[in-house]
């Protein structure tokens, strides 16, 4: 299958010197036919270009950063020039698409290799290249499968999220997240997808039993873990918390009390999570003169200010952040024992926890609900718990 084309992305308009091995300079000779350049040699490139050197941190090397994005620019267009098909290893050209393109290109880059994969039903081994596999099994394949849910294109999706699964570095958050939302749905064909997604999961390698327990009762819940009691206080494990906001200062869950908050943990390479955020914008702009607020707890990894910051302005999320920079065991997440985002939880005006991992419209319609509710409660610290004994329940009780 031949791929199709788009004007190549703007570069630099001189050629920057090859500083580096890893950025060879055999890409920049553009060949006059598809001749001068087989599909190997063109693979090969492409992953030389892709390629970080060993041992170094891109955020804090700007110029390796700079000739890395250069060679990727030469390769895309190198590619273009030759108008050579890669045959069944096509859908790799998706990964400069996205990398170069801005938003467009990854839209078109998404929508490459979902034509690949539903013809192919799969891909090749060149995509767990370590040059690759940040690209496809972090951003890429799980982006394939987001859109494949929401068309409800189940036949897609019965090939997307094996693929998405076997090349992420968290395969959990895959088959907790598509497992939730197909479990939810009665649309012709989810069931089908549903049960293979479960049979993979049980089988899968990397998942021991305890991951497999805690997957069955986030898909599933457990009775009396969503909502509250009679006398007011939340039946959700929860357990409140502080910490370092973008710019240094500390953001306490108490800061917010009386008002009707989601707490949203999420990460800027966690596509499902960006898939739900326009929810959460809408929800916020407009409830927010209301008494709503969100506050993002961020479990991106170390030096990610910029990126959390860069991609809170392209969602227009105008909240505050917390992120420490430890990734997965960011302090607030280990506390409530955060296995698998996106994760929210909504709090009322009391700071009592009602809701959990809300997807969709739900979270307008129960953030509708809480600001009706009279606060004629009287206010209760929120229970607190060493640790919770299990992983988030589904968004919401009864629904």
């Amino acid at each position: 299958m031949t791929e199709p084309r788009a004007t190549a992305p703007s570069r630099p308009a001189r050629r920057l010197p090859c500083l580096l091995v890893s950025f060879s300079c055999l890409l920049l000779a553009v060949p006059a036919s598809a001749a001068d350049w087989t599909p190997e040699a063109a693979v090969e490139e492409l992953m030389t270009a892709l390629a970080i050197p060993e041992g170094v941190d891109l955020r804090a090397s700007p110029e390796i950063a700079r000739q890395r994005r250069a060679a990727i620019a030469a390769w895309w267009e190198k590619y273009e020039a030759s108008g050579i098909d890669l045959g069944e290893k096509a859908y790799l050209a998706a990964a400069p698409r996205y990398f170069l393109g801005g938003s467009e290109g990854r839209v078109e880059a998404v929508r490459w290799a979902a034509e690949h994969i539903q013809e192919h039903g799969g891909v090749t081994a060149h995509a767990a290249n370590p040059a690759v596999i940040g690209f496809f099994g972090e951003r890429i394949f799980p982006l394939v499968a987001g859109e494949a849910l929401r068309a409800e294109d189940f036949e897609l999706l019965a090939k997307a999220i094996p693929i998405a699964a076997d090349h992420s570095s968290n395969p959990y958050s895959i088959y907790t997240y598509y497992g939730h939302e197909l479990a939810t749905r009665d649309a012709p064909g989810a069931a089908a997808v549903f049960h293979q997604l479960l049979a993979r999961a049980m089988t899968d390698p990397r998942l021991d039993a305890a991951a497999r327990q805690n997957l069955m009762r986030y898909i599933y819940g457990e009775p009396g873990q969503s909502g509250t009691m009679a006398d007011g206080t939340s039946r959700i494990p929860f357990v409140t918390f502080e910490g370092p906001g973008l710019d240094g200062e500390t953001i306490a869950v108490s800061d917010f009390q009386g008002k009707v908050l989601l707490i949203d943990f999420w990460a800027t390479w966690c596509a499902p999570c960006l898939a739900e955020m326009p929810h959460v914008v809408a929800a916020h702009q407009k409830y927010r003169d209301q008494g709503f607020e969100v506050l993002g707890v961020s479990l991106d990894r170390a030096n990610a200010h910029d990126r959390i910051r860069q991609v809170m302005q392209q969602y227009e999320m105008d909240w505050p952040q917390i992120y420490d920079g430890r990734g997965w065991q960011a302090e607030a997440a280990v506390m409530n024992n955060i296995s698998a985002i996106p994760a929210t939880v909504l709090l009322d005006r009391t700071g009592t926890p009602r809701f959990t991992n809300l997807r969709g419209d739900d979270v307008s319609r129960r953030v509708a609900e809480l600001l009706a509710e009279e606060p004629i409660r009287e206010e209760r610290p929120v229970r607190e718990a060493p640790m919770p004994l299990s992983p988030p329940r589904r968004g919401s009780p009864g629904s």
